[in-house]
């Protein structure tokens, strides 16, 4: 029986290559109504960087321009291996503005899906960032509008 390989690990520090992550769902006004499958195409959510007790994470979130303008809406989660980590320890997600405060009220998360939903976006309003907390360690969310 052959052995499994192990899969190397980056150095505390050092960014990992942008790992593509599929969202699915799209959401319109404040609920979690999901939109017929594929309208919610375009969106990307990278995990640039692992977050670990030393090195806090980052996950870029790219949505196309038509989705980041009054009155339009999304719905996003997070990448499953920052998800997973969440799960497996048990511990709470706490999403907060950089800053440390509430998310603006376009933008909330919700914790038993792991998923962000925007809702009546308001023009200007990317780039914006996110902190989010698991525990020790912490992971910026970093979303911005992509000209088509």
């Amino acid at each position: 029986m052959p052995v499994p390989r192990a899969t190397p690990v980056p150095a505390a520090g050092t960014a990992q290559p942008n790992v593509p992550i599929s969202s699915s769902g799209n959401t319109v006004g404040g609920d979690a109504r999901a939109l017929p499958e594929g309208t919610n195409s375009g969106i990307s959510v990278s995990l640039v960087r692992q977050p670990s007790l030393q090195v806090p994470g980052v996950i870029t979130v790219v949505v196309p321009k038509d989705l980041a303008t009054a009155g339009s809406g999304f719905t996003f989660a997070l990448p499953a291996q920052v998800a997973e980590s969440a799960a497996a320890g048990g511990m709470p997600v706490r999403v907060t503005t950089l800053t440390g405060g509430q998310l603006p009220g376009w933008l909330r998360y919700v914790p038993e899906t792991k998923k962000f939903v925007a809702s009546a976006v308001p023009d200007g309003a990317f780039p914006f960032q996110v902190v989010v907390n698991i525990g020790a360690q912490k992971s910026t969310v970093v979303i911005s509008e992509r000209a088509q």
